[in-house]
């Protein structure tokens, strides 16, 4: 089974693990913290293992049952400031952590210092479907960003890294995918992040304009 609050970042390695004629179970929380429990306990007692998406309430609450079905968990980045999730899950239960970024792996590696042999690097993936064209030009020359919200994900050193190399090469292509900040209403109540994406809006235009930057 398949539980978190987020679960787009899964989907296409759960609609992998479908296609192999695995089912899958989906949990879908509410918020970190928040989840029918009646239907997760139902969900459970049906599963032959638990995979929870980023490692929150989900991974504390499915821990700390008595029942002995392998967890695996898949760590983002906000749960470095959520540490208390972590501190109160039991990680005896937990088979395997996969992490979307070497680097988090890395940082998150002190905290696992007894059980480093179960972590592991899984990163986001994206099918590429019927609205991607490829506008002939060498794949190369196209720079592949997955997601660009919150600003952590530092888009503007993407938009920098671009224009670095059309410096030299004006064929050089920045393609993001993902939705952007105006998507969620609770970025846009942080001034922090309206300010950095706000900056970034001329540079944003002019790539846009000159077939540079194109956003799927």
């Amino acid at each position: 089974m398949l539980a978190g609050h987020d679960l787009k970042f899964a989907e296409p390695i759960d609609e992998s693990l479908e296609s192999m004629g695995i089912e899958v179970l989906r949990d879908k929380w509410s918020i970190h913290s928040r989840h029918d429990m009646e239907q997760s306990w139902e969900l459970y007692d049906q599963a032959d293992a638990v995979w929870c998406e980023w490692a929150l309430g989900n991974v504390e609450w499915f821990s700390n049952l008595e029942g002995t079905k392998p967890i695996f968990v898949r760590f983002h980045a906000q749960e470095r400031k959520l540490t208390d999730y972590l501190s109160n899950s039991n990680w005896d239960k937990i088979a395997n952590s996969g992490f979307v970024s070497s680097e988090y792996l890395q940082l998150m590696s002190e905290f696992f210092s007894e059980s480093k042999d179960k972590l592991h690097f899984i990163p986001n993936a994206r099918y590429l479907d019927g609205s991607y064209v490829p506008s002939g030009k060498p794949r190369n020359k196209k720079i592949g960003m997955v997601g660009m919200v919150p600003k952590s994900k530092r888009l503007d050193r993407a938009i920098e890294l671009l224009e670095l190399l059309l410096a030299k090469d004006e064929s050089y292509e920045l393609h993001i995918a993902g939705k952007g900040p105006d998507d969620y209403p609770w970025l846009m109540k942080r001034p922090t992040e309206v300010e950095f994406y706000s900056n970034l809006e001329e540079k944003i235009s002019h790539h846009l304009n000159n077939g540079s930057l194109v956003f799927h």
